[in-house]
């Protein structure tokens, strides 16, 4: 064996044969790719096998369209190994990214998580406890490491001239084009009953393509929208304006402080089906029910995406409305500027402003962008010298300061709500507040050991490892519970009117290293979130929310309402309650309000309550208010038309 490996390393290149052989083994390879990314992602042998013979097609196009990708760069590269190892290393990284966020999230990777590759490794520290090899995942990476090996020992003999390998890196990539971009959608994806003319959620692609060609196919998807031309934009124009018009300006009233609390992860855990808790971990936020209004709070994602919904909120921008794959944590401060945000409308009435998060800045960069949504000042975990007097005397001594205040691996939200209150009391006197606060204490892992020890023992006929991470979102829900009655407790002691805006922003993940979630082990949904009911996604996909005020009257309904609300309106609702005058812009979204509760890719509410996992085909109101809106948004951003004039 050894003496035949020595024989093909030095043997030279057969031109006659190079070509044919390389697309040979490109093919292979394609197969071997094909195999390991289904067994990554299905974490399932039998349903490997079962593509591979049931869905055959479908199957054998993933592998044409990495055995392609394999050929082309081996022509590029002069070599099948170089090529090979580039496009394995792409191939199970994404793999296993797509596997990791369903375990955590039960969404499959979409292209706008790439946005977010500087920051995987903090990512992966936030997630440790999930992020580990199964089995199967193992065997798909042994799998294509001896592919690989192979590919070594052919590499050389496989080596084409220069002229005969440009002309091949050509035509591989003349045919790639013609078959996964010019052509994917009458060969691919009409097909399979996702064409390319209609917009449809990630999950949903991937149930009829598979998990490979559904992310390509995101990648090459362009949703135009509404066709602009002069006459549609006047028509928009024309429309809007009388919407608009009918909606109430307001802002005759006096100035109203606005607090702000995202909470993280928190929701009404005593709503959970089969569980049985020995107190009430709520109890705080039900009390306050009855003093406030409260709902739903409905969402987009499960687990995660925690600054784009903070974003969807400061801007009334729905991602929805916006070309597919849209991230807003991508933007510039120069680009938000070019829009009324929630926090520019309050500091143009002379409001403070501020933004507080109690973690550091290395994920997402919002210090880059903040600014450009109009906050004065941005606090995270190192700055809160600036509010609190307490960090300020520990001089060097801060990061020990810091680490007592810390609670389930993360700065506890009862020190949040202890700076909230000391910022707020610094700034009431001089000018209206508005504080944007964003809570980390009950951010994942939820594992038996994130706290010492559990305040509400339930029951439940889940494992002990669903137990534990149930255990521990639970206690963290509790803690945050407890930090808005602290909140509520001292702003019932100011006499400036005050406005307290507290939700989730999502459920926990919840997922469980032995595959499901907590959820699953429930009954609350199946592990594949392809599968859920619209009912399913609209639970999965919600938290819950309360509007406290120091005075009943600031409410935007009678104490002990319940309304629903959602990341597409709250900001308009935090408006609203600020008495301030609304901008025309945010009016034109209060007008889209009137027909829906909540629009995502994954499901669409009616303003009555009716859940759908998309708008009617059929002209309605709320499909006409939804293209108006987002024709305004797509064509503002472009700088094409309209140029901010209803702004």
């Amino acid at each position: 064996m050894l003496e035949t490996i020595r024989r093909l390393r030095g043997a030279e290149p057969r031109p006659a044969a190079g070509g044919a052989l390389t697309a040979v083994f490109s093919a292979l390879t394609g197969l071997c790719l094909a195999g390991a990314s289904r067994l990554i992602t299905s974490q399932s042998i039998r349903q490997t096998l079962s593509a591979v013979l049931g869905e055959s097609a479908l199957f054998f196009g993933e592998a044409a369209f990495f055995a392609l990708i394999v050929f082309a760069l081996a022509q590029l590269f002069r070599s099948i190994f170089a090529s090979g190892c580039a496009v394995s290393a792409m191939a199970l990284l994404i793999s296993l990214t797509h596997h990791f966020k369903l375990l955590i999230t039960s969404t499959p990777l979409e292209v706008q998580d790439f946005a977010l590759i500087g920051a995987a490794g903090d990512i992966a520290q936030l997630n440790a406890q999930y992020i580990s090899l199964s089995r199967n995942s193992a065997l798909a990476i042994i799998g294509t490491a001896l592919w690989l090996c192979v590919l070594f020992i052919a590499s050389k003999p496989l080596r084409l001239p220069k002229k005969q390998r440009w002309i091949s890196f050509a035509a591989s990539c003349a045919l790639f084009a013609l078959v996964f971009c010019l052509g994917a959608d009458a060969i691919i994806y009409s097909p399979l009953d996702v064409p390319l003319s209609r917009s449809y959620r990630q999950r949903y692609v991937n149930s009829h393509t598979g998990f490979v060609l559904g992310l390509w196919r995101s990648a090459i998807y362009r949703d135009s929208g509404m066709e602009y031309n002069e006459k549609t934009a006047a028509e928009v124009a024309s429309e809007l304006g009388e919407l608009i018009a009918a909606i109430p300006a307001g802002g005759d009233g006096e100035p109203v402080n606005v607090i702000m609390v995202l909470s993280e992860s928190f929701f009404d855990v005593t709503e959970l089906p089969g569980v049985e808790y020995e107190g009430d971990p709520v109890a705080d936020f039900h009390a306050l029910q009855a003093e406030g209004v409260s709902g739903k709070f409905y969402t987009r994602t499960l687990g995660y995406g925690t600054v784009n919904i903070e974003l969807e909120l400061l801007t009334g921008i729905n991602t929805r409305l916006m070309p597919y794959g849209e991230a807003l944590n991508t933007w510039t401060a120069e680009r938000f500027t070019q829009l009324p945000a929630l926090p520019q409308v309050l500091g143009d009435a002379g409001y403070y402003t501020a933004f507080l998060h109690m973690y550091n800045d290395s994920i997402y960069n919002r210090r880059a962008f903040l600014p450009g949504l109009g906050f004065d000042e941005v606090f995270f975990s190192e700055d809160m010298a600036k509010i609190d007097p307490e960090a300020a005397a520990a001089g060097d001594d801060y990061w020990d300061f810091m680490e007592e205040r810390i609670s389930g691996w993360f700065y506890s939200d009862d020190y949040m709500a202890d700076l909230v209150a000391e910022l707020f009391s610094q700034k009431k006197d001089e000018q209206p507040v508005f504080i944007y606060a964003v809570s980390m204490e009950n951010h994942s892992t939820y594992t038996a050991d994130k706290y010492g020890e559990y305040d509400f023992p339930f029951e439940a006929e889940i494992s002990d490892e669903a137990r534990g991470a149930l255990s521990a979102a639970t206690q963290g829900v509790a803690n945050a519970s407890r930090s808005l009655r602290k909140l509520t407790d001292y702003l019932e002691t100011v006499d400036e009117p005050t406005v307290l805006i507290f939700f989730g922003d999502h459920k926990p993940g919840l997922g469980l290293e032995q595959g499901g979630s907590v959820y699953t082990e429930l009954g609350m949904c199946t592990a594949d979130s392809s599968q859920w009911t619209a009912e399913q996604s609209a639970e999965m996909y919600s938290a819950d929310y309360l509007i406290w005020a120091n005075d009943p009257e600031l409410l935007p309904a009678e104490p002990g309402t319940r309304a629903d609300d959602s990341s597409n309106y709250l900001g308009l609702t935090a408006l609203e309650c600020s008495g301030t005058q609304l901008p025309d812009y945010w009016r034109a979204l209060a007008a889209l309000r009137q027909e829906s509760i909540v629009y995502t890719w994954n499901y669409f509410i009616s303003d009555e309550g009716a859940v759908s996992l998309q708008l009617p085909e059929t002209e309605t109101a709320a499909q006409r208010r939804a293209d108006l809106f987002g024709f305004l948004l797509r064509d503002a951003y472009a700088s094409r038309y309209l140029e901010g004039e209803l702004y």
